[in-house]
């Protein structure tokens, strides 16, 4: 860019320079006619002289000035190019690895031509990967899971490395949970890792896969997948699921992705808009009655599920969105020892009549962290729940007699869809115990 930026310019210039250079010499070619025309005289011929003098350094008191501008022309796109580049990948990012040696190795099943000791052992990890889970006659969604699946089961997450990249003495990158190094040979990862482990499977594989690394609001990366025809969002960090995934944000829509925090330009990449292939759509169950959300939990809980899978109808004279963040709320707000839950943005039908939802059951964990500030939320006057607090409490308490429950108070409204977590009265859930 910074190449091709200059030229443009001292092209630019160049052509302005030739134009004024143009205009002088029509301007003085006239000048001369006109001059000899009307007198042969001395006198004549001397003015003629002193005005070609005066037209030659105007010239160049032009050229001069282009020069100048085109100096401190170039001088802002060095500025500009520099200050980008830090924003990309500055110390304050983790560069997004580059798979291109590894899986022209893996296609040729030849890794004679990778000459760094760190590309060599991901070629031959990756190898051994794809043999012990890739079986013959996988669908494209089949192939994707197991690498999902894979990449969940073996890393760590590595809350230590999300700012700069540590460096060794010999000023190489002492830690590498940002490339698939880290997850092969450490099994430690960040986002940055996870996004390009699976992107490096998905290309071995045949899969068309892409990367976005967002870095507005601090530094998060995820993929887009094309699975049978269409995209969709792939996040394994915000999977939800501590002990086993939970998939709330496997093969998701751009609606659901919108809320995770972490904004993309969409014009930049694929729609996603299918659902065929989103594992949440894939696996809910109806549910009639949303009272009976006590007792399938207590289910899931004693058959050892990590996740339940859900679709509401949403009830007649109530916005899907409402009551979607009704229902978001109340799992939001249990409290339990032992127990906690992450629910999924839900999906919302086209024809807004169903809700669908997942929610990741977690035992034995730290209840999750709340932000210390909550945006403001706009609710229509009249807004009332569709959802009987005092029922629903009294159901978790018949199922499961005090292990797990809800504040006392039910909030003045309980709205808890995307930007909206605001509370007025009633529990604030921010300082639950």
């Amino acid at each position: 860019m910074k190449n091709t930026t200059k030229r443009l310019l001292a092209a630019a210039a160049a052509v302005m320079m030739l134009a004024s250079l143009s205009a002088c010499s029509d301007k003085d070619s006239s000048d001369s006619s006109a001059a000899a025309s009307a007198t042969d005289s001395a006198a004549a011929e001397n003015t003629e002289s002193k005005d070609e003098a005066s037209s030659q350094d105007a010239k160049d008191k032009e050229i001069e000035e282009l020069t100048k501008q085109i100096e401190l022309l170039s001088a802002r796109v060095d500025d500009l190019e520099k200050k980008t580049a830090e924003f990309e990948f500055g110390e304050d990012y983790h560069e997004v690895y580059d798979d291109t040696a590894v899986v022209e190795a893996y296609k040729k099943k030849d890794a004679s031509a990778l000459t760094d000791k760190k590309d060599k052992y991901i070629y031959e990890s990756l190898v051994k990967a794809v043999d012990e889970i890739i079986k013959d006659g996988m669908s494209e969604y089949e192939k994707e899971k197991a690498v999902y699946d894979y990449i969940f089961y073996g890393r760590s997450f590595n809350n230590d490395q999300l700012n700069p990249v540590d460096m060794d003495e010999e000023g190489e990158e002492g830690d590498n949970s940002h490339n698939p190094y880290g997850f092969f040979h450490d099994h430690s990862t960040i986002c940055v890792g996870n996004a390009t482990t699976f992107k490096l499977f998905m290309d071995v594989l045949g899969i068309e896969c892409e990367i976005i690394h967002s870095t507005e609001n601090g530094e998060h990366a995820w993929n887009l997948v094309k699975i049978d025809g269409d995209w969709y969002h792939v996040d394994i960090t915000f999977d939800g699921g501590d002990q086993n995934p939970v998939y709330s944000n496997f093969n998701v829509t751009d609606a659901v992705k919108e809320g995770g925090g972490y904004p993309w330009d969409p014009s930049d990449f694929h729609e996603c808009t299918a659902t065929k292939y989103n594992y949440v759509m894939m696996n809910a169950k109806k549910v009639e009655d949303v009272y009976s959300l006590p007792k399938l939990i207590s289910k899931a809980i004693k058959d050892k599920e990590s996740a339940l899978y859900l679709t509401f109808d949403v009830p007649e004279d109530t916005e899907a969105v409402f009551y979607s963040s009704q229902i978001t709320d109340i799992m939001n707000m249990l409290s339990s020892e032992r127990y906690y839950f992450s629910i999924s943005d839900p999906m919302i039908s086209k024809d807004e009549k169903q809700i669908t939802l997942s929610i990741g059951i977690n035992d034995n964990e730290a209840e999750p962290e709340y932000p210390d500030e909550w945006p403001d939320d706009v609710v229509p006057d009249d807004y009332k729940p569709s959802i009987d607090y005092s029922k629903m409490q009294k159901a978790f308490d018949k199922e499961f007699d005090g292990e797990i429950t809800l504040p006392d108070e039910e909030p003045d409204y309980y709205n808890y869809g995307p930007n909206s977590f605001q509370y007025e009265g009633g529990a604030d859930i921010a300082e639950e115990e």
